[in-house]
């Protein structure tokens, strides 16, 4: 046996032992880096298997159902949740990992974790409950607390609303549901937002009503039925 043959074997024997070095054990099942490497790729498929499903979803088969903005994100998402828990339960059962060995660590550090999650976890359920019923939609002019504004997103987590000062604002959905919302478009979507205006003592009275009004009918977004008033 020459010479590269023995450091061709030496490699290979080195690159073996690292892959195969134990890190720690789950149930009967070691741990080691060709154990996460199939895990990690077992995860990536199931990524991609699911945007290539929400895809499809999204351009050939919602679009025939009328669905909302709100409502299609909503099955697009539970749709990737679902397709991942598949593709995690699929690698562990593929490496040899039992769910049930996992229950006792889970359940630690699930303690743990929960009251750190607490904020997470609330808006997330807000952002559910918000975007079955659908009391609040995109589009919509709503004041939630000191907040008005139109809503132009809504997510998991928060809305984003622009307000009539073109700001953007990140809500946490937890507040639509702790807070009293005011939906002024969800009957009609034509509104009437009140401007304070204050003028000095002594004013004409009539004049300054008559330049409101013609400042008001100059803007492309007052109605003109119903007509503005002073």
């Amino acid at each position: 046996m020459g010479t590269e043959q023995i450091m061709e074997n030496d490699l290979i024997q080195t690159i073996r032992e690292v892959f195969e070095t134990k890190f720690f054990s789950i149930g009967k099942t070691e741990i080691n880096l060709l154990v996460i490497i199939e895990l990690i790729l077992v995860i990536i498929v199931f990524y991609v298997i699911s945007k290539i499903i929400r895809r499809v979803l999204r351009r050939q088969i919602l679009t025939h159902f009328g669905m909302s903005e709100s409502g299609k994100f909503v099955l697009l998402r539970l749709t990737h949740y679902v397709i991942m828990i598949v593709g995690f339960m699929f690698a562990f059962n593929l490496v040899g990992i039992q769910l049930t060995s996992l229950t006792v660590g889970l359940g630690v550090l699930g303690v743990g974790f929960a009251f750190g999650l607490q904020n997470i976890t609330s808006n997330f359920v807000s952002g559910m409950i918000l975007l079955f019923e659908r009391h609040v939609n995109v589009g919509d002019f709503v004041t939630v607390g000191d907040v008005m504004g139109r809503v132009k997103s809504i997510r998991i987590r928060a809305t984003t609303i622009v307000t009539i000062d073109n700001v953007l604002l990140i809500v946490p959905n937890s507040r639509f549901i702790e807070d009293t919302v005011t939906n002024w478009s969800v009957e009609d979507p034509k509104i009437r937002v009140p401007v304070p205006v204050g003028v000095a003592y002594g004013s004409d009275t009539e004049l300054v009503t008559k330049l409101l009004l013609r400042a008001a009918n100059e803007l492309e977004e007052v109605l003109k039925v119903p007509a503005p008033i002073v």
